[in-house]
């Protein structure tokens, strides 16, 4: 059995753990002491299982379907530690405890062995073998809230899109087949057709939630939990900016760049649009994100090695600024009173979070610092960001970022004004705010002193970034 192949073992090894201790857990005669071992159990094979599926993923080896590179090997380690970190926190939130299920955390597995084939798979078979399995995997946990009206809508809007990008994906690998007779990536070397890289670019787009096929995302994240919210933005696009990065690297066409530049400045645009008119956390962060999208799209469409390089740097940076924002959105709880009792419930609405500055100051720097390096203030990490993606664009088509540029500036005002909300505003109601137990503020506190790094120290990054192209 070859060595590359030991990460699918280890997660395959960890579902079926996750599958007998939750059967074990399950049982109507287990006792509770029981239930907790198991589960702990349960939560250290599948963080085990994580480590040691990326430290046994090797290099590359020739004549397989199966390929590491430095660029794979880079993506499967952010993907781990982000999901190693939703799983870690998703065990202590209140969503997961109330349930008591073992189903979310295996489905994160199917999800991730899925990632991994598209990560590391050079045929396109493969791929949409990997996109299928993540797919399906996310559309069961969307549609956990069986009670809930939005997440059965979440689920059904997610599954649309989907299937469409994954038909698109199969039109694109049969054309592919027709031209070169081959499904492999490597084939794509002499291949000429622009129509078939055009629908494997669309699929790529549609799932990235780029403009205009971003319909969904807002909805689809705001009828999910937190959690679940948390590993659907951040944990997927890596593994497509992957394949994204490796049929560039493969075949870049000229006709192409003006359709990703304008799909890049539209999703700015809309996703700047959109974030100004949302009242709650998670669409705010939904078009937010559709933004930053538009950023790493852009750095696609300079067709150079320098453009690929800037976008991969925005992207590694976007997902641990998105990682300390998302994780503070799911560890605030507002306690309540009525006739029954106390009641705790999750941030919905960004007015919330008023006095936050006061009652949790550390945690509420650590969120304005990660607004900060979205918006593109300097010196924080992501103005280096933005300036190396403009810097690219200026070289193809100034107009376009001029458009960026300018709508950079607006986009700085809804995330000054979510600071002014968390430290000027009236704190009236700041102790109604409660910490949600766990480990959420400790991978909020680890992601912000990388984010602090990067900021003293923003040169490692982006020499790895480089090198990784």
């Amino acid at each position: 059995m070859s060595n590359s192949l030991l990460p699918l073992v280890f997660i395959s090894m960890a579902l079926l753990g996750s599958l007998t201790c939750g059967s074990l857990m399950h049982r109507e005669n287990a006792s509770a002491s029981v239930s907790q071992v198991v589960d702990k159990n349960n939560i250290l094979a599948r963080s085990m299982a994580l480590l040691m599926a990326y430290f046994t993923t090797t290099v590359n080896l020739p004549d397989t379907y199966w390929v590491s590179t430095i660029l794979s090997d880079t993506a499967q380690l952010f993907i781990y530690a982000v999901t190693l970190s939703v799983l870690v926190t998703s065990v202590h939130c209140r969503w997961y405890k109330s349930r008591s299920t073992f189903e979310y955390s295996i489905l994160v597995l199917f999800a991730i062995l899925g990632l991994s084939i598209i990560n590391h798979a050079d045929h396109l078979i493969l791929i949409y073998l990997g996109l299928e399995l993540y797919s399906y995997s996310v559309i069961i946990i969307t549609n956990m809230e069986h009670r809930s009206g939005f997440s059965t809508e979440a689920g059904l809007k997610f599954f649309r899109v989907g299937s469409f990008a994954s038909i698109i994906f199969l039109l694109g690998s049969a054309l592919v087949y027709t031209e070169t007779g081959g499904l492999m990536l490597s084939s794509l070397d002499l291949f000429s057709a622009p129509l078939a890289l055009s629908l494997l670019s669309l699929s790529v787009l549609m799932k990235l939630a780029s403009a205009p096929f971003h319909w969904w995302a807002p909805d689809v994240y705001e009828g999910v939990p937190t959690e679940s919210t948390l590993f659907m933005v951040l944990v997927p696009k890596l593994a497509l900016t992957v394949f994204r990065t490796k049929v560039m690297i493969r075949h870049a066409d000229d006709i192409l760049q003006g359709p990703l530049l304008l799909v890049g400045v539209l999703s700015v645009l809309v996703g700047t649009m959109g974030a100004i008119q949302q009242p709650g956390v998670k669409r705010f962060l939904a078009y937010s994100g559709i933004s930053h999208i538009g950023f790493i799209v852009l750095g696609f469409a300079s067709l150079s090695t320098s453009g690929l390089s800037a976008a991969i740097f925005y992207l590694l940076l976007y997902i641990v600024v998105s990682l300390m924002s998302w994780s503070v959105a799911s560890s605030v709880l507002i306690l309540s009173h009525d006739s029954t009792g106390i009641k705790y419930s999750s941030v919905k609405y960004l007015s919330q979070f008023t006095g936050m500055g006061i009652a949790y100051r550390g945690i509420a720097v650590t969120m304005a610092f990660s607004m900060f390096s979205i918006a593109g203030l300097p010196p924080f990490a992501g103005f280096f960001a933005k300036m190396d993606v403009l810097r690219e664009v200026v070289g193809h088509n100034w107009l376009a970022a001029l458009s960026v540029i300018l709508i950079s500036v607006v986009s700085t005002f809804y995330y000054l004004r979510l600071t002014k909300l968390i430290f000027f505003e009236s704190a009236s109601n700041y102790g109604n705010l409660i910490l949600d137990k766990g480990l959420v503020p400790e991978v909020v506190s680890v992601a912000g002193l990388i984010l602090v790094a990067f900021i003293l120290f923003p040169q490692p990054l982006y020499i790895l970034s480089i090198g990784i192209v």
